[in-house]
């Protein structure tokens, strides 16, 4: 796993546009992948955000965006996922826990995809799950 600002600095770097991806989605994927050494990019857009007054709980936000995660080999998505979320769904007692701001909610929805285990099959054929912790240190321990 590599971090956003990484990407954003290849991007700089390579004076890439945001465009480019839509034209040539697999030479940029490859590069992308092929420079920073990764087989994957996740990739996101906002499909709807905002806030919604809900009697006493005042204003909400909600958010909705659609995620992709799109191998830098061919440039087309392996998977593709839609997360719907409101503020208000975050309550544990009373009114603690509920996301008032938009950008809280944001933070939230993007760790609740970044933190998921991974689940992958080893070359005997058994199942192992990684955490994310543990995909970021093996993946830092790989000689490039």
């Amino acid at each position: 796993m590599v971090g956003e600002g990484e990407v954003r600095s290849f991007l700089l770097r390579s004076r890439i546009l945001a465009n480019d991806f839509v034209e040539s989605p697999r030479k940029m994927y490859g590069e992308l992948g092929k420079n920073l050494v990764v087989d994957a990019v996740v990739r996101g857009k906002v499909i709807d955000i905002g806030d919604r007054r809900v009697g006493r709980e005042g204003v909400i936000p909600y958010l909705n965006i659609q995620v992709e995660l799109i191998d830098t080999s061919t440039g087309r998505p392996i998977l593709s996922s839609f997360h719907r979320r409101k503020g208000d769904e975050f309550r544990t007692a009373m009114h603690f826990g509920i996301i008032r701001t938009r950008s809280q909610l944001m933070a939230q929805v993007a760790d609740e995809i970044i933190v998921f285990d991974f689940e992958a099959t080893d070359r005997l054929g058994n199942k192992i799950r990684l955490t994310r912790q543990e995909v970021r240190v093996k993946s830092s321990e790989d000689p490039a």
